[in-house]
């Protein structure tokens, strides 16, 4: 994810900062070879990011509605990430959301299910959305498939390959057509929005095998809840390592009476990624 505005920062909320990070974030790369649409390009949002800003000091003010629709029961990156774009999409000037986690039925037989359909002035589209962090071999590496997640189980090019061959040629099937005119949609465009954060052994933002760290400074462990932005923190406690387990790690400076992350690398286990 690319660096917030500068005036993000005084964002004090977590969750209004994450939504910021989300909807101003780039995507993963900008050469993935997969159809990315901005979901709100043609929003005004887009076009005059001094709106989409002053929306989001005011929920800074007053968060009810965007606490209410997280409810308490957040436990999944994934999951979280896509209640910011519900939450955002609902309110964007411009967008009307049709349809939201769409479970897609070949008679009793779930096939499969739509992330988004939403109508904006340039026309009716299908989302996909997905926040992925991965590690490469190296900077500049092309093969998709040495990206690997922390866990080394996926991989960026599995997931490429899962959107472009059966996600966002779901609403092609002739089943699922007939379910869309039965809601009154006849044409869909079909795009993904793919962010996160890429590392590298090479170049910046870092990976680290944990018997190599030996960074100075204040670092903490982000929980994996609080990957989507940077981290802010009043009582910072340094981090403690797992050397089995993969750590997402902050480094920390004071800026206006607050520890704010100004640095960030992911340690995974010596023996990673096999």
């Amino acid at each position: 994810m690319r660096a917030l505005p500068s005036w993000c920062s005084d964002i004090r909320l977590s969750y209004v900062r994450d939504l910021a990070c989300v909807l101003l974030s780039a995507p993963l790369t900008d050469d993935l070879p997969v159809a990315l649409r901005h979901p709100l390009s043609a929003s005004v949002w887009q076009q005059k990011p001094e709106t989409l800003k002053a929306w989001l000091l005011a929920l800074e003010q007053h968060p009810e509605a965007l606490l209410a629709a997280l409810g308490s029961q957040q436990t999944r990156l994934g999951r979280y990430f896509e209640t910011l774009w519900l939450f955002a999409l609902t309110h964007a000037p411009g967008i009307k959301v049709l349809a939201h986690n769409w479970v897609m039925y070949e008679g009793k037989r779930s096939i499969g299910e739509i992330d988004f359909i939403i109508e904006d002035a340039q026309g009716i589209h299908h989302v996909e959305l997905a926040v992925k962090f991965y590690l490469a071999p190296k900077a500049l590496e092309t093969n998709l498939d040495l990206y690997r997640g922390p866990a080394s189980h996926d991989t960026l090019g599995a997931k490429v390959k899962r959107l472009n061959d059966h996600q966002l040629r779901l609403t092609e099937q002739a089943f699922v057509k007939e379910q869309l005119l039965a809601r009154g949609i006849q044409k869909l465009k079909p795009s993904a929005w793919v962010t996160g954060m890429l590392f590298y052994p090479d170049h910046p933002p870092f990976w680290h095998h944990h018997h190599d760290w030996n960074k100075p400074g204040l670092w903490v462990e982000i929980p994996r809840l609080h990957w989507l932005s940077p981290y802010q923190a009043d009582h910072p406690v340094a981090f403690r390592q797992k050397p089995d387990e993969p750590q997402m790690l902050g480094k920390l400076v004071c800026a206006n009476g607050r520890f704010q992350e100004v640095d960030r690398v992911l340690l995974v286990p010596d023996q990673w990624p096999n």
